[in-house]
């Protein structure tokens, strides 16, 4: 765009300096106003667009930080991170990895980057490399160019985030200042939602303990409510919930059944378990789920009777969730059905009593079904053979 601009200018000026010297105007010093007056716009139109260039990488480079510092959760950042660093240069390509082996994150350092991540790890500020010989798994394509900074969270290094280029690249001391002012940004978010995430498995375990101990009253349901945790998160997640929906979601299904604790009628649960929940904002979505698990699709349940998309849907996952390990695990080991009878028998109320998409859902996550199934048959025989 800016040489585009400096040829138009140049041209323009040819054609003015031309007319000027065809009507026979003191020509040498008309030719040479002309001439210099055009230079001087032309320089400042291309110093202008320059400028508007600038500005606009600044705000998209602007924009992505603040969509990244939004994120609630670290995989989330770290795929933000990587668009962010992005924008630094529109000609150069982005890559994110983890140099934390505890971090348990599926963003492995890549083949051949090892001296990067072991520079980094050891103090390194930058890691810039030119003319180099790198690859990315799964390209044929030479890095040349690269330039990576750490990552560092409560003074450990966390990770790295590098920019980098297929052609020869020299960095600039802009890219290098961008670049390390993401990597802080980065770091300081990732503290906080580690931070989060220890308060809220905290709270988890409490939940947990909690249930578990309301369960011993009925040993019938023991590990009832961890299995109906376990299955909607699945569902949850094969439905595309974000990280807030799934966070909801798995508190619901802890707490779907706590309200038999109170003991009444059956059919009233439902109700018995939102009342024992706090009725604040934050926990509408917990409260909605827990309170309508027991609606059907077709509007036959309770306690409103409510139809089709008026159950919430954390409440229509929950419900498919709940029947499915009603069905093979929470009945009496002479009532309950093999993996794909429960599924048959689920599917034949697709539509009526649950949630097609549901429904589906619970198809696609046959595998973890079996193996959850599984699992819990052999802790039982275990757990029967150690009281023989």
């Amino acid at each position: 765009m800016q040489q585009r601009i400096i040829w138009a200018g140049l041209i323009g000026t040819a054609l003015i300096t031309a007319i000027f010297l065809s009507i026979k105007l003191p020509v040498i010093l008309a030719a040479f106003i002309v001439m210099g007056l055009g230079l001087v716009v032309t320089y400042y139109l291309a110093m202008s667009n320059k400028r508007l260039v600038l500005i606009e990488e600044m705000e998209r480079f602007e924009q992505g930080v603040v969509r990244m510092i939004l994120q609630k959760d670290i995989p989330s950042a770290l795929q933000r991170l990587q668009a962010v660093s992005r924008t630094i240069d529109k000609e150069l390509e982005s890559l994110v990895f983890i140099i934390d082996t505890q971090a348990n994150l599926s963003l492995p350092i890549p083949p051949g980057w090892e001296d990067i991540a072991a520079a980094l790890k050891e103090g390194k500020r930058f890691f810039q490399e030119e003319n180099g010989t790198r690859r990315i798994m799964g390209s044929s394509a030479t890095i040349t160019s690269l330039l990576a900074v750490p990552v560092v969270v409560h003074e450990q290094v966390f990770g790295a985030v590098a920019v980098y280029s297929y052609h020869n690249r020299s960095f600039t001391e802009n890219h290098r200042k961008r670049l390390y002012g993401l990597s802080l940004q980065a770091a300081t978010l990732i503290a906080n939602l580690q931070e989060r995430e220890q308060i809220t498995d905290y709270h988890r375990q409490l939940l947990v303990s909690l249930v578990a101990g309301i369960e011993t009253h009925d040993p019938a349901f023991r590990g009832h409510s961890q299995r109906v945790n376990t299955i909607a998160v699945w569902l949850g997640r094969q439905l595309g919930l974000e990280a807030g929906e799934l966070n909801d979601l798995g508190y619901a299904a802890w707490l779907h059944d706590i309200g038999r604790s109170a003991g009444g009628i059956d059919e009233e649960h439902p109700q018995q378990g939102v009342a024992m929940l706090p009725a604040t904002l934050k926990f509408t979505r917990v409260r909605e789920a827990v309170l309508y698990h027991h609606e059907r699709y077709d509007g036959s349940g309770y306690p409103k009777g409510l139809r089709h998309t008026e159950i919430p849907l954390a409440a229509r996952i929950i419900a498919v969730a709940d029947i499915y390990d009603a069905l093979t695990l929470l009945a009496s080991s002479e009532e309950r059905l093999e993996h794909r009878l429960a599924l048959e028998v689920i599917k034949k109320a697709t539509g009526s009593l649950f949630d097609p998409l549901v429904v589906v859902a619970l198809e696609e996550i046959e595998d973890k079904l079996q193996e959850l199934t599984r699992q819990w048959i052999e802790s039982e025989h275990d757990e029967n053979g150690r009281k023989d």
